[in-house]
């Protein structure tokens, strides 16, 4: 779909904005440090476009360069980029362009599917897209660690459990809580923590 709503939390309730340019499902948002809003990616799509709330309009932007993967959620790092962690690139508000971050290490995971921006300013991805027949990958415990400074990526500290379709947050005392998920065909119920 293309269209889009806002919601108002003052009242509860839905209203009808500007429509996106492309249709998407499974794309990757998030709101920028300039107020405008990035959305990329998406099902079969590399576009990119931006939501300007005070005109409640939608213009296109760059294309991603790699959509081999559905986009993860759009991280803000510190510099206000926003990094897509499993294509492995991040926009730059100001430039308006997509650069590549460095390539993922030689390893058997997959990309990740979350993607938690940590309190040093790095972000940790963990996860797996998929799994099940015919997805073409398999879930893992892999975790990978983005550093923003050498915009490279390296191998951290392996989850308990393989996951796909868990939750990652970023607690106060700076560690991320991985909860839940799902390992086909079982449903997870376990937690654990990172600290970086």
């Amino acid at each position: 779909m293309a269209s889009a709503e806002l919601y108002n939390p003052s009242t509860g309730t839905w209203s009808a904005t500007g429509s996106m340019n492309v249709g998407r499902t499974g794309a990757a948002i998030s709101v920028l440090s300039n107020g405008l809003v990035l959305v990329a990616g998406g099902a079969d799509s590399a576009s990119a476009e931006r939501y300007n709330p005070s005109a409640g309009t939608w213009s296109l932007t760059a294309s991603m360069t790699k959509t081999d993967a559905a986009p993860t959620p759009l991280v803000l790092l510190t510099n206000g980029d926003a990094l897509v962690a499993n294509a492995a690139q991040f926009y730059n508000p100001a430039t308006a362009e997509w650069t590549s971050t460095g390539a993922f290490p030689a390893h058997t995971a997959e990309p990740p599917e979350l993607a938690t921006l940590l309190n040093n300013g790095n972000v940790l991805g963990s996860g797996t897209f998929c799994d099940y027949s015919g997805c073409g990958a398999t879930s893992t415990t892999t975790c990978f660690l983005y550093t923003a400074s050498t915009n490279s990526w390296s191998v951290t500290g392996s989850m308990d459990a393989r996951r796909t379709h868990h939750t990652s947050t970023l607690l106060p005392n700076g560690k991320v809580l991985v909860a839940g998920g799902y390992v086909s065909p079982e449903v997870l119920a376990s937690a654990e923590l990172y600290t970086p």
